[in-house]
């Protein structure tokens, strides 16, 4: 199954408006000649257990802080498939593999999050 296929299997309104600012927040920096930091969010509304890998960055040593996310070692939300794998072709030079296992500093949270609905 294709990505398409994939979006047009197991739409919903949380899955179409997050796929589309994948879309619309690249073009917006590429249109302005910026480097493309794609925004994202969850394909869906409602609870979640996420165990994720990533770092806490903090700013003058507040208690308050961001959490960036390398990687989504598991999702308990209750998707129709298991796994997506999308395989690009052409010049393999061009695309980078993920090195998320080398990031210093790396953390492993568990969390539980409810998702807002949009």
């Amino acid at each position: 199954m294709h990505p398409p296929q994939i979006l047009h299997e197991y739409s919903t309104p949380a899955a179409w408006s997050a796929a589309s600012l994948i879309g619309k927040s690249a073009l917006s920096c590429s249109s302005l000649g910026l480097p493309i930091y794609p925004k994202c969010r969850f394909p869906f509304d409602g609870e979640t257990d996420l165990h994720v890998s990533g770092q806490w960055l903090r700013h003058d040593g507040s208690q308050v802080g961001t959490f960036i996310v390398y990687e989504i070692i598991s999702c308990s939300h209750d998707f129709p498939f298991k796994s997506i794998r999308y395989v690009a072709t052409g010049n393999k030079a061009k695309f980078k593999l993920s090195d998320s296992a080398y990031r210093p500093d790396q953390q492993k949270v568990k969390e539980k999050l409810m998702m807002p609905s949009y």
